[in-house]
């Protein structure tokens, strides 16, 4: 899985594209929640009261240097 995204203020996009032994799943879809549904694709779950993205700790990759 390959996921992408821009926010800058609260808006933003997201954009992911799934693969499986080598070979692209789908095209690259960008939508509102498709992070999730793809990390629900691939078996992530989730705990009480947060989704698959929080509960795998991705928030802790939400911010590059400049």
């Amino acid at each position: 899985m390959y996921i992408e995204t821009d926010y800058f203020g609260g808006y933003g996009t997201q954009i992911g594209i799934l693969f499986k032994n080598n070979s692209v799943i789908n095209s690259p879809i960008s939508e509102k929640g498709i992070i999730n549904k793809l990390l629900k694709e691939i078996g992530a779950l989730k705990y009480m009261g947060k989704d698959e993205f929080d509960s795998l700790g991705l928030g802790c990759f939400c911010r590059m240097e400049i």
